[in-house]
């Protein structure tokens, strides 16, 4: 009987666990995570006044770093340019002729400032317990990393004759990562900062937020 108590009490937290890698439920995690990582969505101070018509074209991405390079791309930017400056009561046009100025969003910096990484495997101790138990504690592999990113925008208006109409830089930085869990080939995971998308999609807000001031 003391047998199997022992092996009730060593089996149970790690099913749970294996439902709940972060002693939570599902929604109520999702949101814990939301209400940690999420930026809040800028409002346009001059979204009521009609922008002229302009059109979003490519920037350019200064930094060297590969593993920035290989999450963000210049058409992305672009992409969420003109989603923000359609949302800012500007009209996007693709036709350059028929435009007051094209707008350019540039990455000036993108570094990674911090990265830690930690986690945690069952096997030892659960090849010392044996049994179901130990099985079962050999097989959990937990993982958690964050990584805090800083990067800098600058954003151009720049007129058909090559004129610069206005610019601006903005920076900021973000805490970018995740965990996870697995017990018994079950894996379960969820996001412990926000994606890089977040960033730059931030970042184009901030920039817009000037140009919505600026060029109407």
């Amino acid at each position: 009987m003391k047998k199997f108590v022992a092996l009730f009490i060593i089996v149970s937290p790690l099913f749970c666990f294996a439902q709940n890698p972060v002693g939570a439920s599902s929604s109520g995690k999702a949101n814990e995570v939301a209400s940690n990582t999420a930026k809040p969505t800028i409002e346009y101070t001059n979204s009521s006044v009609e922008g002229p018509r302009i059109v979003v074209d490519r920037g350019e991405i200064k930094s060297s770093n590969s593993s920035f390079t290989q999450k963000v791309t210049s058409n992305a930017i672009a992409d969420f340019g003109e989603l923000e400056l359609a949302r800012a009561n500007f009209k996007i046009t693709k036709n350059k002729d028929n435009s007051k100025f094209v707008v350019k969003f540039d990455i000036l910096k993108a570094e990674s400032l911090a990265k830690a990484s930690e986690g945690f495997s069952g096997g030892a101790i659960g090849g010392m317990l044996g049994g179901l138990g130990g099985r079962v504690l050999s097989s959990v592999k937990t993982t958690d990393a964050a990584e805090v990113w800083n990067v800098a925008m600058r954003w151009q208006a720049i007129a058909a004759n090559g004129d610069q109409l206005g610019t601006g830089i903005v920076e900021d930085r973000m805490e970018l990562g995740a965990k996870g869990s697995s017990v018994m080939g079950v894996s379960s995971g969820a996001s412990g900062g926000a994606t890089m998308d977040t960033m730059i999609q931030y970042l184009v807000q901030k920039a817009v937020a000037e140009i919505d001031k600026k060029m109407k």
